[in-house]
């Protein structure tokens, strides 16, 4: 049988006839194709609490006096003699152990989460207060914009409310990301070693991901021509400066003590929403070059906020994180949110990563 989609929230169902959109709010499939909620538990390598949790928290949404569909009823039955009759004749997922090394791996992630964490993965929202302001402000953008922003294009040329700012700009928060640079910089200045180079830069960059992750409120936007100047406690020096104001673009030069290092370029972004979510595509580009002329560029990986008008909040990093280093044909992934190493494995939280240092030709 077919699983019943899962319906919006009935205060969204208004906000997108406001507009012309009627009531189907359908979500869309994820960028592999695969309607997740429209997956069999046993894919998905859930017990039946986990189930029973599912659909606990479905029926919480729809609060209010909404009746609830019978078509959901129907199927729960459904699942439930369907996995009675798949033990009765012995099918189902027979374990692997690449199931029980995927259960290990999340056992462990679990042990070691951040009292911040979101339980599914990434940053939650820590102030409630928070969450009620930007789930007002976006639902007035989305009644001003439209149809538009709801199928992925640009929001950049949408004015954004200035209640849902934080009092820091852009150029702060680029800033920002230099916080831990004294720490493994002058280390990788130091070696000889490209593959350590190129790992304390990893583990640098991974690191200073906690000094700008989980910013719920837009920081402001520099003037054209604006610019900022940072003296770090290590004698590193930063000067930034907006140089376009449609797209926004930041330009930085950061200079580590003695000239060990110098981290240079670029960034712009495009804003996007989903169903439920913010997308944030983060491209230009960023070169860290040291002393004795390696150099090593700096990709970017995509931001998203998720439940940005029900459910908990939560901000993600995902995607791949690429840096290279092209003079020792030397590359290095992250990977945010693997996918299981099994079918039927579980899945850890999407902040879990793996990683690696590869040659290439």
């Amino acid at each position: 049988p077919t699983r019943p989609r899962h319906r919006a929230p009935h205060q969204l169902q208004e906000l997108f006839q406001g507009f012309g959109m009627g009531t189907d709010t359908t979500p869309k499939l994820r960028e592999d194709g695969v309607d997740a909620l429209g997956q069999d538990f046993n894919d998905l390598g859930l017990t039946e609490e986990d189930e029973q949790n599912f659909f606990n928290k479905e029926e919480e949404a729809e609060e209010g006096g909404k009746k609830k569909s019978w078509l959901r009823s129907v199927h729960k039955g459904v699942i439930k003699r369907s996995g009675s009759f798949t033990g009765l004749f012995g099918g189902g997922n027979k374990s692997s152990p690449r199931v029980g090394e995927d259960d290990v791996t999340v056992q462990k992630v679990m042990s070691n989460r951040s009292p911040m964490a979101s339980e599914n993965g990434g940053v939650r929202i820590q102030d409630p207060t928070q969450a009620t302001m930007v789930r007002s402000v976006l639902s007035l953008m989305l009644r001003q914009a439209g149809r538009q922003l709801l199928k992925g294009q640009n929001m950049m040329n949408v004015s954004f409310p200035i209640e849902c700012c934080q009092p820091k700009s852009i150029l702060e928060i680029a800033a920002m990301q230099g916080g831990y640079f004294n720490k493994f910089l002058p280390r990788a200045a130091a070696t000889q070693d490209p593959a350590e180079r190129l790992r304390l830069v990893v583990a640098c960059f991974v690191a200073s991901m906690t000094l700008t992750s989980g910013n719920f409120l837009k920081p402001l936007n520099p003037v054209l021509g604006e610019t900022l100047q940072v003296d770090y406690e290590d004698g590193a020096k930063a000067y930034l400066e907006q140089t376009c104001h449609h797209p926004p673009v930041s330009s930085f030069l950061l200079e580590g003590p003695g000239a060990s290092y110098r981290y240079y370029g670029y960034t712009t972004f495009a804003i996007g929403f989903g169903m439920n979510k913010m997308l944030l595509k983060n491209r230009g580009l960023r070169v860290l070059e040291f002393a004795d002329g390696g150099k090593i560029d700096i990709g970017f990986p995509d931001d998203r906020w998720c439940n940005v008008f029900w459910g908990e909040m939560h901000h993600e990093t995902l995607g791949d994180w690429v840096f290279t280093d092209e003079k020792n044909s030397l590359r290095a992934t992250i990977t945010f949110n693997p996918p299981p190493k099994a079918k039927g494995g579980k899945a850890p939280p999407s902040d879990f990563f793996t990683g690696g240092i590869d040659r290439v030709d």
